[in-house]
């Protein structure tokens, strides 16, 4: 007698090794350096500014924690 969850083991088995392989193959054949324009924050086209904490929507009233 065999085990009725056999096949449903297989499967996730197979579903593993897919996805174990396709990262594996991202790892391979992707890029492997980087340029400066794609670690930058993104702003719409604009230079990034830099900004205080605190600074903005979430210090108003209604949405700061009290």
């Amino acid at each position: 007698m065999t085990n009725p969850y056999v096949p449903i083991l297989v499967m996730m088995g197979i579903a593993a090794l897919m996805a174990v392989g396709g990262l594996a193959a991202s790892a391979v054949i992707g890029p492997k350096t980087y340029n400066r324009a794609k670690l930058e924050a993104y702003e719409c086209g604009i230079m990034p500014t830099p900004t205080r904490w605190g600074t903005g929507a979430s210090t108003s009233s209604t949405t700061s924690w009290r």
